[in-house]
């Protein structure tokens, strides 16, 4: 798109920084869109009709999932895209249909029929007390439910060969009635009544550590898994080049190769990366340079520090930011013993930690000897808040000497909850159990 500034004609960049808005070039996922794609469009007789994308903030799940609803969409099929960040996700899903026309039409001809079948009921009954529970049923039927819509409309679309495609962002943030409601309605229209209905959702991958604890959950967790990692150098190569070539614009060789090192295969920095350096090198007049690349650097790690670093540690509890420092002590990589000595804790409760860790990005575990610093987790951001606790303890703060030892007196557990989502409020160290509320 293009614009006059200055009474100049410039072409904006086609770099889009921000979570889960559409980039120019969807880079590195093209075995995810295929696999996808094959298992919607082919349902119900693909094995994988169902599906869960698992990714760290910033690694393109909802780009991802807004890849697959288009092509969904593009062949035909009806698609009903909600999230559940927030309470309503049924009610969504239903209002979702509702703005289709030909769903419109099918879910009117159903209503209906189904209320001439309950008037005939009525008519019929022999007695007058089956007619008068009858019209009782009748006037205090709740309306339509998921799993109603979706079997109406799986049958619909059935005779024109397409489908449904239902897709649910945010999964891990749903309320927990909610969703068990959910997967009983998937669980009945998808796997038993073998409709052309499909489900695609995307969450964060320590959803398998809350909310998928719950057995009545087990639907989601016997969905096919999408696990979306770092984007390989090449691919991030071609983002930077089509990115700016695209739009007009050229970039030197060194400042290419600077962004594609500086960006570490995570698409969110990737798209901040583009945007500071086309925006510092004023392209497309002038040519990106090392000086871009270099001022694009210092703007995205800033950005990526506020933004991603600082909510994981926010986010984690005071022996796990003991670990991931005892981490970061070792140049952001080290053998599992190296680290266990370091720490008062045993060696389970170490264990449970690093599969917490792992899950939210902050720490890499190969599940035997080594561990290293996550994809979202910096050690630059780990060492300045180390100086700044100890900084604090020179001071003689108590509450600073407590944060270094990893116990502070009144912080919470901040524990998550195995069978509920949200974290302990009870004080660290406490006995027993942990309790949300």
């Amino acid at each position: 798109m293009a614009r006059s500034v200055r009474g100049r004609h410039e072409q904006q960049s086609l770099f889009t920084p921000g979570f889960g808005r559409r980039p120019h070039r969807v880079a590195g996922r093209a075995s995810e869109i295929a696999d996808l794609e094959a298992s919607v469009l082919e349902s119900p007789h693909h094995p994988n009709s169902t599906g869960l994308i698992l990714g760290q903030r910033g690694f393109g799940k909802t780009v991802l999932l807004n890849e697959i609803e288009d092509i969904a969409s593009s062949e035909g099929w009806m698609v009903l895209k909600v999230d559940a960040s927030s309470p309503g996700v049924s009610q969504r899903v239903l209002a979702e249909a509702a703005k289709h026309p030909f769903a419109q039409e099918v879910l009117s001809e159903s209503r209906s029929a189904d209320a001439t079948r309950t008037s005939r009921s009525v008519s019929r009954g022999v007695q007058l007390r089956w007619a008068s529970i009858s019209e009782q049923k009748s006037e205090t039927r709740p309306g339509p439910s998921v799993r109603d819509t979706l079997e109406v409309l799986g049958s619909a679309t059935d005779e024109r060969d397409t489908g449904v495609l239902l897709t649910v962002d945010e999964l891990h943030a749903g309320e927990r009635d909610e969703m068990v409601r959910l997967a009983a309605d998937l669980q009945l229209v998808v796997a038993r009544e073998e409709l052309p209905v499909a489900f695609v959702g995307a969450a964060l991958p320590e959803v398998f550590y809350t909310m998928l604890r719950d057995p009545r959950l087990s639907f989601f967790r016997r969905c096919d898994q999408y696990e979306i990692g770092a984007v390989s150098d090449e691919e991030a190569r071609l983002f930077f080049e089509q990115g700016v070539n695209d739009a007009g614009g050229s970039i030197t060789a060194e400042a290419r190769e600077l962004l594609v090192r500086h960006a570490v295969g995570y698409p969110y920095k990737m798209q901040l990366l583009g945007h500071w350096a086309w925006r510092y090198a004023d392209a497309p007049f002038r040519e990106i340079d090392r000086d871009a690349a270099d001022f694009a650097e210092a703007q995205a790690s800033s950005i990526v520090r506020d933004r991603v670093h600082a909510h994981i540690w926010q986010n984690i509890s005071h022996e796990e930011r003991a670990l991931v420092r005892a981490v970061a002590a070792h140049e952001g990589e080290a053998a599992l013993w190296d680290v266990s000595d370091a720490l008062p804790y045993s060696p389970e409760s170490i264990t449970d930690m690093l599969a917490r860790l792992d899950a939210v990005g902050a720490l890499g575990y190969d599940g035997k000897s080594h561990v290293r610093l996550g994809p979202l987790m910096d050690a630059e951001f780990v060492s300045d808040a180390t100086a700044a606790l100890r900084a604090m303890e020179q001071r003689g703060g108590a509450a600073a000497q407590s944060a270094a030892s990893g116990q502070p007196r009144r912080s919470r557990c901040n524990k998550p909850m195995k069978q509920v989502p949200g974290r302990c409020i009870r004080p660290a160290g406490h006995s027993g159990r942990c309790r949300s509320k």
